[in-house]
């Protein structure tokens, strides 16, 4: 029998003002599962991730994590912060998708996949047995996009466990939770 991380029951969630974005939601997850949430742009993707990491309070219903120590990857902001630090001190470990030679670009100055690839490099390299991302692959081109895809692969065959969202396909062997059969 597989530990369960996540249960979420006859949940429904809204956005602030409180119009109802998802009616009657369920599923689970088990450690060593993945779990692809897609859905059309303002279905409630993030808003259902940031519900279940306690991020967003506008729902009713079951949202039972039990696997507290986990790495988040939000979407990133399209707004350029003006900082002076360069990409490897967000992350100095290389992976296939973010080579040393991409370190030394000033965070300012870096394109959105760069700080994507630099932000999916920290979450990965924290070695945590659950990871979450929201929309990963935005901002990557189509070669980057096959690195993290390879190495999400190589996690889930070592036995983590991943929430992460999009719009359509995913990994092999992933559990698909299409939100518009619950939009509301």
């Amino acid at each position: 029998m597989q530990n369960e991380v996540l249960k979420v029951a006859r949940l429904d969630l809204y956005d602030p003002l409180t119009k109802k974005l998802l009616g009657d939601l369920s599923f689970k997850l088990d450690a060593g599962e993945a779990l692809h949430i897609i859905g059309e742009n303002g279905t409630g993707k993030t808003a259902l991730i940031r519900s279940i990491f306690a991020d967003y309070k506008f729902y009713k219903g079951l949202i039972d994590l039990r696997q507290k120590d986990f790495s988040y990857l939000p979407q990133l902001s399209p707004r350029r912060p003006k900082l002076p630090i360069d990409l490897g001190e967000i992350c100095s470990q290389e992976f296939s998708f973010y080579p040393k030679t991409m370190m030394k670009r000033p965070l300012g100055g870096a394109s959105g996949g760069e700080r994507k690839r630099a932000m999916l490099a920290k979450v990965f390299s924290e070695d945590k047995a659950l990871i979450v991302l929201d929309e990963p692959l935005n901002h990557l081109d189509t070669n980057a996009q096959a690195q993290v895809a390879q190495w999400l692969g190589q996690y889930l065959e070592s036995g983590g466990t991943l929430i992460y969202t999009g719009h359509i396909g995913g990994l092999p062997h992933t559990k698909t939770l299409d939100l518009e059969k619950w939009k509301c």
